[in-house]
């Protein structure tokens, strides 16, 4: 008892009031204690800035004896109220133990609403937090709420369950009320199965098929532990989907192990935490676990083709995150080509990222013949706003030169090609800034685009200038370059100011820049 079991995970989540009194009677011995947890204090002595302590309830403190340190309160001088629950663990089972959480009658209030709270609070942490043991017999839980009792237990687990199961996510990082429902169906409905491991034979129950995504629960002494287990994480996506659940009943040396690599508040596994042999028997046992349940769980009916064309719909200048209107024209079927398009650029490779950009593990190399050399880089682009970024961009090669333009993907995911040309965003001058130094002229990159004054009746033509590029300079391999700017759009992706686009970096070779980036 005292700092886990059921005065960890259910007591303090569900007692405002950070207090329990608990007792237990084992081998003709009755026991009980109190176990609070107190505030964080300021402790200057010692060069910490704060501690928190816990307070033992105990009869006398031995400092002397570092084995017995505690003396606890036995027989008769143990609360009437404990006592009495004691006594006919005793009487029924020999064994057991009884865990109270002092609520004072929430301040004296004694309306329903008051006792139906503090019935709910107690219910809910508890049948999510020990399903199995309830389920079993070897768990009952009472509230006393002043005029009423409420009882938890095998009888109507099932009705309590059906109450939370909505609860999508858990307020105390435990197991939600809807996945707490799904496995107790596992646990009343599902088949057993049993499993070869190298430490012996294990226990499972799967239930299959389910609503919903597959889910593995692991429940040791009748507790809920964790559903993120070592050798699962996306193992089972060629299976139907399926609940399994692992009691841990059969073999002790396995629960000795989940016991030992479980974290402080038993609702997680920790496995590097264990010694390298532990930790490698443990890993073991649940890829055993794993391979068996591909044996026990049906295949998915899915076939395998690969179509000679590909079904696009024009984009009209869409980039990821929008949506394609209904008048942006007919769908066409177009046939396959190489990556790189025009550009005659590769695909794949590039080192890994998050964000947009090219060079990335999106599957874009940032290698490129368009005008310049080609060069490899990684690239990972923040949106600053509607129209601004913050970029972080990385060579892999060193460059005597280099140039970085930002073109607008239209590609609508991943694994789809733009059949337009390279579309640059036109950068604003005054905004750029690379390394948080302000940009030269002569290092911005133009190009000079002729257009009719707008209201001119005799068509005059004006010439303006579009800043499309950065000039680096020389780069090292592996020299880190952060470049912030704002953006607009050419005229020819005619967007809404606060439609979303996605950019991505491009990094030119360019010869005969051998000057190095300064302000």
């Amino acid at each position: 008892m005292g700092s886990y079991g059921n005065g960890h995970v259910v007591a303090f989540p569900a007692s405002d009031l950070r207090y329990v009194l608990y007792g237990g009677v084992a081998d003709g011995n009755i026991v009980a204690s109190g176990h609070a947890i107190l505030a964080s204090r300021e402790n200057e002595k010692k060069g910490k800035p704060t501690l928190g302590k816990d307070g033992f309830l105990v009869k006398q403190l031995c400092s002397d004896d570092l084995l017995e340190r505690y003396v606890f309160y036995e027989n008769e001088e143990i609360p009437r109220f404990l006592l009495n629950q004691l006594h006919w663990i005793q009487s029924q089972w020999g064994h057991g133990s009884v865990v109270a959480i002092p609520g004072f009658n929430h301040f004296h209030e004694q309306d329903d609403e008051s006792q139906s709270s503090i019935r709910n609070m107690v219910f809910r942490a508890s049948v999510c937090n020990f399903f199995e043991a309830i389920y079993r017999e070897e768990l009952i839980i009472h509230v006393d709420a002043g005029e009423q009792t409420f009882v938890l237990d095998q009888h109507n687990i099932a009705d309590v369950l059906e109450e939370f199961r909505s609860e999508k996510r858990s307020p105390d990082s435990f197991l939600s009320g809807s996945k707490a429902y799904e496995a107790f169906l596992t646990l009343r409905d599902g088949r057993e199965v049993e499993i070869e491991t190298p430490m012996g034979k294990v226990g499972a129950i799967v239930r299959c098929p389910v609503e919903g995504s597959t889910r593995t629960d692991l429940c040791r002494s009748g507790m809920w532990i964790t559903d993120r287990l070592p050798r699962f994480q996306n193992q089972f996506g060629d299976l139907k989907a399926f609940h399994c659940l692992l009691p841990l009943r059969v073999n002790k040396e396995f629960n000795r192990l989940v016991r030992k690599a479980e974290g402080p508040l038993h609702n997680e596994l920790h496995p590097r935490q264990l010694k390298p042999i532990d930790r490698k028997q443990l890993s073991g046992v649940f890829a055993a676990i794993r391979d068996q349940l591909h044996k026990e769980v049906p295949p998915l009916d899915t076939e395998t083709f690969r179509p000679s064309d590909i079904f696009l719909l024009p984009t009209g200048g869409f980039a990821q995150g929008g949506r394609l209107p209904g008048s942006k024209g007919m769908a066409s079927t177009v046939k396959r080509r190489k990556s790189g398009g025009d550009l005659g650029g590769e695909s794949g490779g590039g080192g890994k990222g998050l964000g947009s950009g090219a060079g990335r593990g999106r599957g874009r190399s940032g290698t490129f013949k368009k005008g310049g050399n080609q060069t490899r880089f990684r690239a990972v682009i923040l949106p600053t706003g509607a129209r601004s970024c913050r970029t972080l961009v990385v060579p892999d090669d060193k460059l005597q030169g280099g140039e970085i333009r930002f073109a607008v993907d239209e590609s609508i995911d991943v694994t789809s090609d733009s059949t337009s040309n390279e579309v640059y965003a036109i950068l604003k001058p005054s905004t750029i800034r690379v390394n948080n130094q302000k940009v030269r002229d002569d290092q911005l990159v133009k190009k000079t685009v002729s257009k009719e004054a707008k209201g001119d009746k005799e068509g005059k033509v004006l010439d303006e200038e579009l800043v499309l590029g950065i000039l680096l300079g020389e780069i090292d391999k592996g020299e880190e370059f952060l470049v912030e700017l704002e953006y607009s759009l050419p005229a020819e992706l005619p967007l809404a100011d606060d439609r979303p686009v996605v950019l991505k970096a491009e990094l030119f070779r360019r010869a005969g820049l051998s000057a190095k980036f300064k302000e």
